[in-house]
């Protein structure tokens, strides 16, 4: 399964945290994304938890059951926003973070062929990005990041960009799948997420109080839109009306069908 359409992938996420964790949350991403502002450099957090706020731009899964003295394995790979409603044409510096979530499930035990969650299963990732001088900076190499161990299986790695740019992230490849069968498309680079973090507004939600010279950044953005020309890749087209419109109708209609299919 492979979501490539904005329209069909934006989920939200039900939380299965504790109450003090999901209150924690959003001080934690302010911190982080303070952070970023302040030192200049990305910042990480790790194991965030399913949240009922997310964007999930695209999901993309892999399977392994060729191997009949090996158990079945099945991998989830998300990518979005710990942002509700957001738009991947309109991520802001300072304001959106990029969450990667893995979700495994296997066969493993005895006489088992039921699939079941397992937090045993590693996958390796890296970020980088492209700036406004067409300079290419890792931000996260080879970093490997386990499953989710609760009943959802999903844990979260969230990346807090510090500049302006065009970034990717890559799963470099499955580290292990709790003894079980490892994917076969889980070699070497196996997908790719690419995103472009554009210049922040005032009216974002997370810069109030930040000392930003939004004028700089709009035009650092242009720059990199002028970079990107250049090395003969677009950058991501903005929505329009028409599109949201589009958007909100196959929305309507989805919700439809699936409130009708439940009657």
């Amino acid at each position: 399964m492979l979501c490539l359409s904005v329209e069909l992938c934006i989920l939200q996420w039900v939380s299965n945290m504790d109450g003090a964790e999901n209150d924690n949350l959003e001080e934690s991403i302010y911190d982080s994304m303070k952070a970023a502002f302040d030192s200049g450099k990305p910042q990480e957090l790790s194991e965030v938890w399913d949240e009922p706020y997310f964007t999930i731009f695209e999901i993309t899964d892999s399977d392994a059951d060729d191997n009949f003295w090996a158990c079945d394995t099945t991998h989830e790979y998300a990518f979005g926003t710990s942002e509700a409603n957001a738009d991947i044409n309109n991520l802001r510096l300072w304001n959106n973070d990029i969450l990667f979530g893995f979700k495994s499930s296997d066969t493993s035990g005895y006489f088992n062929t039921d699939m079941k969650y397992n937090s045993d299963h590693t996958v390796r990732i890296s970020i980088s990005h492209i700036n406004s001088r067409g300079v290419t900076k890792r931000d996260v190499h080879n970093k490997d990041h386990m499953a989710g161990d609760r009943s959802t299986g999903n844990r979260y790695f969230a990346f807090f960009p510090s500049e302006i740019g065009r970034y990717t992230v890559t799963l470099n490849r499955v580290m292990s799948a709790g003894g079980c069968e490892v994917p076969s498309d889980g070699n070497n680079n196996f997908h790719q997420f690419t995103f472009d973090v554009k210049a922040p507004l005032e009216t974002d939600t997370y810069v109030d109080g930040f000392d930003i010279d939004y004028e700089a950044l709009k035009d650092e953005y242009k720059d990199l839109v002028t970079t990107l020309d250049g090395l003969g890749g677009e950058p991501v087209s903005p929505v329009t009306p028409a599109r949201l419109f589009g958007i909100a109708t196959v929305a309507s209609l989805l919700g439809y069908w699936m409130f009708s299919s439940f009657k």
